[in-house]
């Protein structure tokens, strides 16, 4: 039987090496503190939602925590002013906008991989109303008829919001997606609908659910994010669509990624890749895979990261542009698959070891070749990933003169975003300017922690 949950003495915090531990975000030193004084590696985990295994990799030192959401967990479990981790500045006792205050629960995680996992494979979910979101219904009338100009002019609109959250961040998509998510959940309870402008309603519900899951997620709602994204799952699973199965499932995965749960996140790639092969989608396949090599960089598994890339990289050779979606050209044209290589990189350059330095150096040097280039269909939220990965990666390798030019340059876009998401990813900035207090860095540090508390 688990013992008891020890107790938590802030004073622990206010020693001098523990407080710098807390400015350089070195969980590794707050976990080996809690387990001194009684805390095991399964209770800390269950406190902050991560596996005894990730705790374990943590105080091991094969991986570091750099998500805003993590950090602030730990702050708040284990009684830790935000303002000794720099999430709250001057030690203002602010709750961080990147923290999801829905319930962070790790046995709902578990059941939600068993249910991603049933639908994934077309079996049925008991009580599958509790992982989806709420009903809604339009107050407007429904038309006399439901036809194909109505499937049409929802695909019209979706495409529309897809691209204000790609350019200015879900915070300026979210409410006009759930009205339109509104509207199509309604069209399908009419009479008179046929059954093929039904499945074709049925695929347009699917991409608003996304955009509304992806929206959310943007914001840091995460568990909301998932209800939408498995409600797309779900459609998918009951028109056959396999690779309306293989997108719920990679964006399911992009939540864990983010949240810095790769095990989850290669379980939905995974489940994702499966159904890709079904749908005979490269596609598909070539985001799955690197966004596994993304998961695998958060594991400090670069072997594997790179066999993923290697994977990815196979797939795109085989796209068919003329027969594939929209979102496939720009998947191969725009940068995504560069950004998610610079993004890895990045990760691993925070692992400490001889590597760190060069890993850094390929981070910086992927990232510069894409903000350099035109953007050729790269969304703006997409550059602003970008440019933040090269303003950490200069800094990183001690390029302070641009790597502070670009971090003040970046900070400055994500300003103009509606993205918490583009928040959380200035950890990495944060970061490496901490490593070089001065200044000029502890400027960057201040304009960060500013936007955390907007």
């Amino acid at each position: 039987m688990e013992p008891a949950t020890p107790t938590v003495d802030p004073t622990w915090w206010e020693r001098a090496e523990m407080r710098q531990a807390l400015a350089d975000h070195d969980v590794r030193a707050v976990f080996s503190q809690l387990q001194r004084c009684g805390w095991s590696q399964t209770a800390i985990g269950a406190a902050v939602g991560l596996s005894q295994g990730e705790v374990s990799q943590i105080k091991a030192g094969s991986r570091q925590v750099a998500s805003y959401a993590v950090l602030a967990r730990i702050s708040t479990s284990f009684s830790i002013p935000p303002g000794h981790m720099g999430l709250a500045w001057s030690g203002q006792q602010a709750t961080p906008r990147t923290l999801d205050t829905e319930e962070d629960d790790p046995a709902y995680r578990r059941e939600l991989l068993g249910v991603t996992a049933a639908l994934a494979v077309g079996a049925s979910v008991p009580d599958l109303d509790r992982w989806l979101p709420n009903s809604v219904t339009s107050q407007a009338p429904l038309p006399a008829r439901v036809g194909r100009t109505d499937v049409e002019q929802l695909r019209s609109l979706t495409h529309e919001l897809w691209e204000v959250d790609q350019q200015r961040g879900g915070g300026a998509a979210l409410d006009a997606a759930f009205g339109a998510l509104t509207t199509a959940s309604s069209l399908l309870k009419s009479s008179q609908v046929s059954d093929q402008t039904a499945e074709e309603l049925q695929g347009a519900l699917a991409d608003l659910h996304s955009l509304v899951g992806w929206s959310l997620h943007d914001l840091g709602r995460h568990r909301r994010a998932t209800k939408h994204f498995t409600a797309a799952l779900s459609l998918g699973s009951a028109t056959d669509d396999r690779s309306m199965v293989a997108a719920a499932l990679y964006r399911l995965g992009r939540v864990s990624v983010h949240t810095e749960q790769p095990g989850e996140a290669l379980r939905a790639f995974q489940l994702g890749t499966m159904a890709a092969q079904d749908a005979g989608s490269y596609a598909d396949l070539a985001r799955l895979h690197v966004s596994s090599a993304w998961a695998y960089a958060l594991m400090g598994q670069s072997e594997r990261m790179y066999d993923s890339f290697a994977r990815a990289e196979h797939e795109l050779g085989r796209i068919d542009a003329s027969s594939s979606p929209p979102w496939a050209s720009a998947f191969v044209r725009s940068g995504d698959w560069d950004g998610v290589r610079a993004m890895s990189y990045i990760i691993l350059a925070r692992q400490p070891g001889s590597d760190a330095i060069s890993f850094a150096e390929k981070a910086a040097e992927v990232a510069e070749r894409i903000v350099t280039s035109p953007a050729d269909g790269r969304p703006e939220r997409s550059r602003v990933f970008d440019q933040i990965i090269y303003a950490a990666g200069r800094l990183s390798i001690g390029d302070r003169e641009n790597g502070v030019a670009a971090a003040h340059s970046v900070i400055d876009r994500v300003e103009q975003l509606h993205s918490i998401r583009a928040v959380d990813r200035l950890a990495d900035i944060d970061r490496a300017a901490a490593a070089q207090p001065d200044d000029e860095t502890n400027e960057i540090r201040q304009r960060i922690s500013r936007l955390r508390l907007v």
